[in-house]
């Protein structure tokens, strides 16, 4: 998962140490991402990561709010993954 977390933060620009554990809602990253201008760009960063990693088909992108966390989107994909769902 950590290299999930990393392909997700690079491609958004932010250093996972910043991006991760700080309770930041989706649009502070785009508030603090070099190259997400919107939500789109946000879920193309989890898309693009999701596809690195092989794992496009086995889970179902999750539905969040902008003032959903970063954290919270991360947790739902590892849940997904522990239970195999699509």
């Amino acid at each position: 998962m950590d290299d999930f977390k990393e392909s997700v933060a690079e491609k958004l620009g932010i250093p996972q140490s910043e991006l991760y554990g700080h309770g930041l809602s989706l649009s502070d990253v785009i508030v603090n991402s070099k190259t997400a201008m919107n939500s789109i760009d946000i879920m193309e960063a989890f898309a693009y990561a999701l596809a690195r990693h092989g794992w496009e088909d086995r889970l179902n992108m999750p539905i969040f709010t902008l003032d959903s966390t970063i954290d919270q989107v991360i947790e739902e994909i590892e849940n997904q993954l522990k239970t195999g769902v699509k």
